[in-house]
């Protein structure tokens, strides 16, 4: 219409600023994406070195065992038969030897069984008889005994009293049935021994027909009290000799070597070095080695946090040659492939080692000690280097972290401040978009009355 006005540029462009403003941060954000991924590298070499600081680690331990001097001398004996007998040795003290033992008797406590002059059908029922009941026994070979005054107790109070006793020890038996109980006391030494034998007991009432039965012939009287197993003492023989003792356990015997009878019988008892210390750290030596070259390896492969790094793979070359100048030289290394050279495996040959050991002229304390010294110094300087590697790896992670930390802040804050800029545009724009159709609403209003 001739005379119109138009207000253009100030309508809605449609344009989605918070769309524009999160593709503007992913771009920003490729270079923290490129740091963050030059970090995990970092990480995972720092995981390897830990797996092989690990690896070597595990070498410590049995390299500090044959280093201690007291593994060499070490005893131990064996029995062929060890049924019969149990056997412990003091390495400082016994010497090597074979011998032949017999376990002729076991040692046996002595037991009494106390009967009560009259059938005692109730064992809590007090005696209605006063009187005192004494136990005479010996202890280590003297003469001794316990007394009880069973005035207004019963048989119950008596076996609680004996058992008071450091001694004696005492049980209720039935020696009737249970329609017609008749109870009595089995005491029982708690030594073995005859140093240790029960012999006898007495009644202060002097008879046998109230308190207690203490003088009847137990063949012809069935409430006669008795000994109802001797005391006895053990007995071996050593090489033919005969050794007695209270007990089950004969210490010094052999210098430095203690016996302990479990049943009569015959058996070789051997009293040699034992070497079985030596051989496991020697064995879990081998078992490191195998268990770093694979750590090694696989750290260092191809793709592998650790790919092409040669000073790893010389590490393994080193310690086998040392271990190889030392039990490839005796004979005590094999491997289960092509060599140590390929992919097998380094093995112990423990029979040739068992073999070696009963060599007399093979010095193991100076040998193996002095093995174990030098490889204790490279694993331990390796392990410390590696300490200080992973420090640094630790070190470049964290300073990276820092910086992705630092920029992403920057970057967050530069996409807020264009946020809050753009929300101000949006809203002065809305508010110039108002003003627009208020003007043409009025420009048209008078045009529409000038034509009129």
């Amino acid at each position: 219409m001739a005379g119109e006005m138009s207000i253009t540029g100030l309508t809605n462009t449609g344009f989605d600023y918070n769309a524009y403003l999160d593709k503007l941060a992913q771009l920003k954000s490729i270079p923290l994406q490129q740091m963050q991924a030059q970090q995990q590298k970092i990480i995972a070499k720092s995981t390897a070195i830990v797996q092989v600081k690990s690896a070597l680690s595990d070498f410590l331990s049995p390299l500090t065992t044959l280093q201690d001097s007291s593994i060499y001398d070490k005893l131990d004996a064996t029995l062929s038969n060890d049924n019969i007998a149990s056997v412990s040795v003091d390495g400082t003290k016994a010497q090597p030897g074979s011998y032949n033992l017999e376990v002729v008797q076991l040692a046996k406590a002595s037991s009494f069984l106390i009967s009560p002059a009259q059938n005692v059908t109730d064992p809590n029922a007090a005696f209605t008889d006063s009187g005192t009941l004494t136990i005479n026994y010996k202890l280590d070979g003297t003469a001794t005994s316990l007394d009880i005054d069973y005035t207004g107790k019963s048989l119950a109070d008596i076996v609680n009293e004996i058992n008071q006793s450091a001694d004696l020890e005492a049980t209720m038996i039935n020696s009737g049935s249970s329609t017609s109980p008749d109870y009595r006391i089995l005491v029982t030494s708690k030594k073995t021994g005859i140093d240790n034998e029960i012999t006898g007991i007495s009644d202060s009432d002097g008879d046998n027909t109230t308190g207690f039965d203490t003088n009847s012939d137990p063949s012809t009287d069935p409430r006669a009290s008795y000994t109802t197993q001797a005391a006895q003492n053990a007995q071996i023989k050593l090489n033919g000799i005969i050794i007695e003792n209270a007990t089950n356990t004969f210490s010094d015997v052999l210098s430095g070597v203690e016996i302990t009878a479990q049943e009569v019988g015959t058996s070789s008892l051997t009293v040699a070095k034992d070497f079985s210390d030596i051989e496991n750290s020697l064995d879990t030596i081998v078992s490191a080695y195998n268990t770093l070259k694979d750590t090694i390896n696989q750290v260092t492969a191809k793709g592998q946090p650790l790919q092409g790094e040669g000073s790893l793979s010389r590490i393994t070359t080193t310690i086998f040659n040392k271990l190889n100048s030392v039990l490839g030289q005796y004979g005590l290394l094999d491997t289960t492939g092509e060599g140590e050279a390929a992919t097998g495996k380094l093995v112990l040959k423990k029979d040739a080692l068992e073999s070696l050991f009963n060599d007399p002229n093979f010095d193991a304390k100076t040998t193996f000690t002095n093995m174990a010294r030098d490889l204790e110094s490279y694993v331990n300087n390796y392990t410390d280097n590696m300490t200080l590697i992973n420090e640094r790896y630790l070190e470049q992670s964290d300073r990276i972290q820092k910086e992705i930390e630092e920029k992403s802040e920057r970057i967050q804050k530069e996409i807020d401040a264009l946020r809050t800029r753009y929300a101000k545009i949006n809203v002065y724009l809305s508010q110039l978009q108002d003003t627009r159709l208020r003007i043409e609403n009025f420009t048209k209003a008078l045009l529409n009355g000038g034509d009129k």
